[in-house]
């Protein structure tokens, strides 16, 4: 018997979700070394496609420790968030140590969204990675992790994979955090059935650190492969 092929080239050949709701996974639901500069999330199995992967914290505001400014009537105050700890993020399958994606600090604050996903579902703004003088404390400061370009990752193809994101520090970080993303949901079993049953190629950027290679994802048999 055949396995029928799907080759997808574009975001838009995929058939959108029907459904689609935000997944927030917070620091404590991470695993964390003894140092507490490696915290590893394991992705929960559900949903038929994830995307929109972001890291996020509210502000954390320092003064300068300088005596002489502590008394000032302008006091200087340094604001940080989680981005100002992390080094980088790493997108892993089957096990912690095997990454298929990874993205660095600076990349992670400049990387865009695309402007859409399925031919037209539009995932909400984040926030903008700025501060300023009237920072607003309520507001969460948000960085996009972007591990694959303008393309979802195809959980329903995916039954025999576990899937990780690992975020490792310069130093353990003193705020509370989280990441976040999109989960969408396919109602018509049919479909859910030729992915699961056939071979489904995406051609897709895999960030590497600051730059996208060009790769085409697997799903095959369950599990994720990459050419």
């Amino acid at each position: 018997m055949s396995i029928e092929e799907h080759y997808i080239r574009n975001s838009s050949d995929l058939p959108g979700p029907e459904v689609t709701r935000r997944i927030t996974l917070d620091d404590e639901s991470a695993s964390k070394s003894g140092h507490g500069t490696l915290h590893l999330f394991k992705l929960p199995k559900i949903g038929d496609y994830l995307w929109d992967f972001r890291l996020c914290s509210h502000a954390l505001v320092r003064s300068s420790g300088d005596p002489a400014a502590r008394w000032s009537h302008n006091p200087i105050h340094h604001v940080e968030s989680i981005m100002d700890y992390v080094e980088s993020a790493h997108f892993c399958t089957g096990n912690p140590e095997n990454s298929i994606a990874w993205v660095q600090n600076g990349t992670m604050n400049n990387h865009q969204r695309p402007s859409n996903f399925f031919g037209g579902l539009r995932s909400p703004a984040a926030s903008a990675m700025h501060c300023d003088t009237q920072l607003n404390l309520e507001e969460l400061l948000c960085a996009e992790m972007g591990f694959f370009r303008d393309m979802p990752l195809i959980a329903a193809g995916l039954d025999h994979e576990d899937l990780y994101i690992g975020l490792k520090f310069r130093k353990e970080p003193p705020m509370k955090y989280f990441i976040d993303y999109n989960v969408g949901f396919l109602t018509d079993q049919a479909i859910i059935n030729r992915i699961k049953e056939g071979l489904v190629r995406c051609e897709t950027g895999v960030l590497q650190g600051c730059t996208y290679e060009p790769r085409v994802l697997n799903y095959q048999f369950g599990c994720l492969g990459l050419d």
